[in-house]
């Protein structure tokens, strides 16, 4: 009974917040001047992609 409320606490809230989390840094990541910019943002968002396909 703990694992399951766990896991949606995992699900309901854990995940949704990292998702938000990563799509704002990527989007920061895509203004930014850094030379590895592009990189770091598709990395950035195939991880939020991945966070969400688990939620």
């Amino acid at each position: 009974m703990k694992s399951l409320r766990i896991n949606e606490a995992r699900d309901n809230i854990l995940l949704p917040v990292m998702h938000s989390m990563i799509k704002k840094k990527a989007n920061e990541i895509e203004r930014s001047s850094e030379m590895l910019r592009q990189l770091y943002a598709r990395v950035a968002h195939a991880l939020a992609a991945h966070i969400q396909d688990d939620g």
